[in-house]
């Protein structure tokens, strides 16, 4: 190895061993059990681990004990273990008690995002991912679409099972692509409100 390739290798596990150091305690048990299938434990990764957690990782499932194939023995109560990893394209945080996802603002890479059932009332934070093509928000608290203005790559929404109130946030600009938008149930939505998106923006409202 040369000298520049043994120089970079330390450095970036130097910066995966500081981000383990940061990481709370629920997301170190969170990486263990259902990442590296260790168990619910609190002990340091080998760094071969560290590095594959911190650069390599696509592709990232956390699934609460209350889930149907569950991987983990707690429910997650925020996305805070993830914030660094702008590498992943596929997130599913699911069955836990998380209320924001403000700490996803920097994963520009994610296409395909599942929060469903915990306990999110806000979507703030994903305003710029702009590549997300999927995103399954189901059985949380949201009451408004706002932060997807601009998330016009969208071609799965599910978002039924909310407290939607209105669909601010969907536009014409989406309809070339979102073919598949599950808003309903949702009981506070009315039906004139429906009916304005798929007059205005030309997006079919389903039941899913």
């Amino acid at each position: 190895m040369s000298n520049s390739s043994a120089k970079t290798l330390s450095s970036e596990l130097l910066l995966a061993r500081q981000w383990w150091l940061g990481l709370e305690e629920q997301w170190k048990l969170a990486m263990n059990e259902a990442t590296l299938g260790r168990g619910a434990t609190l002990e340091d990764p080998s760094d071969d681990d560290l590095l594959l957690l911190r650069y390599q990782l696509e592709n990232l499932r956390f699934a609460g004990p209350d889930a149907q194939s569950s991987n983990l023995s707690i429910r997650l109560t925020n996305l805070s273990g993830v914030a660094a990893l702008d590498q992943i394209g596929f997130l599913s945080v699911t069955n836990g008690a998380i209320e924001g996802v403000e700490e996803l603002s920097r994963l520009k890479a994610l296409k395909h995002l599942y929060l469903y059932d915990n306990a999110i009332s806000s979507l703030k934070g994903i305003e710029e991912l702009t590549e997300m093509e999927e995103l399954y928000v189901q059985q949380n608290k949201l009451t408004d679409l706002k932060p997807l203005r601009k998330l016009t790559n969208l071609k799965t929404l599910c978002a039924s099972r909310n407290e939607l109130i209105l669909l601010e946030g969907l536009h014409e600009g989406h309809s070339d692509q979102l073919k598949r938008c599950f808003l309903l149930p949702n009981e506070q939505l009315s039906q004139r409100e429906i009916i304005r998106l798929q007059n205005e923006a030309f997006i079919m409202v389903k039941t899913g």
